[in-house]
């Protein structure tokens, strides 16, 4: 098989763009990088990664007994709809973060309220994204096993 044909079959070309993507939020190198440049110190970065990582590896080896009672597509709409769960807590949530900001400024010290806060939010959401992240590759990739062998099933005969 050629990377011709793998582009020519359009299930194969949207699994390998599908796991491009998923990969690609995976790098951690821009978001400790920002992470970093809002005073998170670099133990509690490699803390929250070492989570993201431990969850995804964890998920991706309990999938495979869950893609054996479940289709490939509802395992892929529960990871995507999990992805997207994270997103949500690790990203800018204005109401949470006002609810945050108003409910630290009767602590002694708000500022250092808000940073814990804002942590807790990192680490949850990463962790959520990571088991997301773990659950929606391996789906994919089987996709992307039974697209090739039924294009070249069809090709041979």
């Amino acid at each position: 098989m050629t990377y011709g044909q793998i582009l020519k079959n359009k299930r194969a070309l949207f699994c390998l763009i599908t796991v491009v993507v998923a990969q690609f939020f995976s790098v951690e190198s821009f978001l400790s990088k920002h992470l970093i440049s809002i005073t998170f110190p670099k133990t509690v970065v490699g803390y929250i990664f070492g989570l993201f990582a431990f969850m995804y590896m964890l998920m991706a080896f309990l999938v495979s007994p869950l893609s054996k009672k479940f289709s490939s597509r509802s395992i892929s709409f529960c990871s995507y709809l999990t992805i997207s769960i994270g997103c949500l807590i690790f990203g800018p949530i204005t109401p949470i973060q006002n609810a945050v900001e108003n409910g630290c400024q009767d602590e002694p010290n708000p500022s250092e309220c808000v940073y814990n806060a804002q942590k807790a939010f990192a680490m949850v959401g990463l962790v959520i994204l990571g088991t997301g992240m773990g659950t929606v590759v391996v789906p994919i990739l089987s996709e992307l096993v039974v697209a090739i062998k039924e294009k070249m099933g069809s090709a041979s005969k």
